[in-house]
């Protein structure tokens, strides 16, 4: 069973907060709200922990990868309730995606290597920060990871779609997600992040399956 989805288990078995995660994402979505950006960054809970997807055309330009400096105001809110308000328990994945369209240009050799570099972009940002480098990682994935029922690495598929049904499918593939969930115990103790007792009692009780004794946290 997924971590996160343990502690709100907990949470509901006995009333008590097992992590904050809930709290950061709504936070995150009265940021999304006051700036109007329903269309461009969501967010979401599911088995893993909280999903934050943004559309790459508003941090990146086209074939880019350093954040546009108009995302600073968008991206500025969103990093400081990462930052700030998420527990030291919480790990974060960046995951980088293109669409189909071939690059290869003296900077980027493949979508393989702008994907990635978009994720590292943020990553720095968020370290920069002051995101504890030890709680991150990065993905890069390309075009290899459809958002949409269109496999966009099927050239037989794409084939199929109209001129717009394509450039839809296209805009939807080009994104970064930013991914939330409890890091395992043994990778907190091994790079010495301190969680606090409680945080501590529930991981053991994650690590031992013993659901019962999460009735005592």
């Amino acid at each position: 069973i997924a971590q996160t989805k343990y502690e709100l288990l907990v949470q509901a078995f006995t009333g008590e907060k097992a992590g904050n995660l809930m709290e950061v994402k709504e936070k995150i979505d009265r940021v999304i709200e006051e700036q109007r950006l329903g269309g461009e960054i969501s967010t979401k809970m599911d088995k893993d922990g909280l999903v934050i997807e943004f559309s790459n055309a508003l941090l990146f330009e086209s074939g880019e990868a350093d954040l546009k400096s108009e995302a600073n105001t968008v991206f500025v809110p969103i990093e400081r309730h990462l930052v700030e308000d998420l527990e030291p328990h919480y790990g974060l994945v960046i995951e980088g995606y293109t669409d189909d369209v071939p690059i290869s240009n003296s900077r980027f050799s493949s979508n393989w290597d702008l994907s990635s570099s978009r994720a590292i972009h943020v990553m720095q940002r968020l370290q920069r920060a002051g995101l504890d480098p030890r709680r991150i990682s990065v993905k890069g994935y390309a075009n290899t990871r459809p958002a949409t029922d269109v496999d966009i690495s099927d050239p037989a598929a794409l084939a199929k779609l109209s001129p717009t049904e394509l450039q839809e499918v296209r805009a939807a593939n080009r994104r970064v997600i930013i991914r939330v969930d409890a890091l395992d115990l043994e990778v907190l103790e091994r790079v010495g992040i301190k969680t606090g007792a409680k945080i501590e009692r529930l991981q053991e009780a994650i690590r031992d399956g013993d659901v019962e004794n999460t009735k005592s946290l």
